[in-house]
This record gives C-alpha cells, structure tokens and sequence, in this order.
C-alpha cells in the first residue's frame, strides 16, 4: 500500500531532458570564408587574418603545416608588426551542464619571437575584441620557426560561464617586429543542456482511493491494538 501510494505521488515530480548542441558555426574554415566570424586588425598591421587551403602562408609565401583536418584552415600573415584578431560572438544556452571547447593551433614565428605570438581566449561578450582582457586562455605559444605542428586543445568550459550570457571566442596573433604565422583549425563548441520537463499529473482519484484505504487500514490497526 505505502508502494502504490509513493508511486502516484511520484507524479507530481520533475524529471530532465538532456540534449547537445554545436554553438560556433563554420569552425573548420570549410566554407572557404570567415562566414559566422569577424576579423579585426590594428592600423598599420600590413595584414591580417586569411583562409587558406595551401601550406605556404598567403602574403610571404612561408612553408606552414597547412589544415589540421579538410581543406581549409585560418592563418595570419603580414609585412610588418601589428596586431591580428578572429572571433566569434555565442551565447551560452540557458540549462548549460557542459560547454566542451575543442581547437587545433599552431605558431610559426620564422624571427625567432619577435613578439607576442598566438593566443586563443575567452572575453565578455561586451568586451573589445583587439584590446578586451580574456576571462581565460586556453592557448598560448611563441614558436621559433616554420611548419610547427598543431597543438590540440578540449576541455570543459562551463564554468567560466554563466547561461544566457554572452561571450567571444577569440584567436589573437600579436608581433612587434615581424610577421607570425597564427594558425586555427576544427574550432568546436558542443553545450549540453537539461530541461526540467513535468511528468503527467497523478490519478487524483487514485491518490483519494489510496488515502481512504490508508486510513482504515491504519484505523483497523488501532481498534485491534485498543482490544488486545
């Protein structure tokens, strides 16, 4: 009896539908295009951000390790010192249980660290995309030389984030003498999310019929235990 009876009243409690979903949009540069992203330069930089398909970087021609996976990948080149910024605005979904963030990367700095480098982080969605203050990084490297090879990044992000919030997504090349080669490729973004749902309402004369038989079933018990 107590079984049936917690079982109907179970009704009356809510349950979670958990489901995932991509948030950055064209991050294998697959497009051909920035489609989805914005690039901003500062003046004087004498170049900027590119989508290439060959191994070789599009203004100075330096040898690079080419896509990480597809044809395409984003890269910065320039003929002098400057600052280089790709983003891309998302807002975190509202129930966010997890925000896995996944990139490849690598720098070829064929000057031997002839400035800041190459740098991927996360900035309020308010912030300036060239001069804002990360909230994290999560990549960040001066490398000597051409043709590096990409360094892989995933984690959980979540809790830098606030649901409903939103964010940037930002790849930073900065160099002060000569150019870097900041190299991106297979950004992703996958949030799960859990929406509490109501399950059907209980039985109402079901749960009246329980408790009736509950209580002469209790009374009954006392009667018995008054004449014993």
């Amino acid at each position: 009896m107590k079984s049936l009876f917690a079982a109907a009243v179970c009704g009356l409690c809510l349950t979670g539908t958990a489901s995932a979903s991509q948030v950055l949009v064209n991050g294998g540069f697959e497009t051909g295009s920035f489609s989805g992203w914005t690039t901003v330069s500062s003046n004087g930089s004498g170049g900027g951000w590119f989508v290439d398909s060959a191994s070789v970087s599009p203004l100075n021609g330096f040898p690079t390790v080419g896509a990480f996976s597809g044809s395409d990948y984003a890269v910065t080149d320039g003929f002098g010192p400057g600052t280089n910024v790709l983003y891309q605005s998302f807002t975190d979904p509202l129930g966010a249980t997890s925000a896995i963030l996944s990139f490849d990367a690598f720098v070829d700095d064929d000057f031997g660290g002839s400035g800041f480098g190459g740098e991927v982080d996360l900035l309020a969605g308010n912030a300036n995309p060239l001069t804002g203050t990360p909230i994290a990084v999560f990549y960040q490297a001066d490398t000597s030389g051409t043709s590096n090879p990409y360094a892989g990044y995933s984690g959980d992000i979540s809790s830098l984030m606030t649901p409903g919030d939103t964010y940037i997504l930002r790849a930073y090349e900065s160099d002060s003498s000569g150019p870097i080669n900041f190299g991106v490729d297979n950004f992703s973004l996958n949030v799960s999310t859990s929406t509490p749902t109501a399950t059907p309402e209980p039985n109402l004369l079901l749960l009246a019929a329980l408790a009736g038989a509950f209580a002469y079933r209790t009374g009954r018990r006392m009667v018995q235990i008054q004449n014993t």
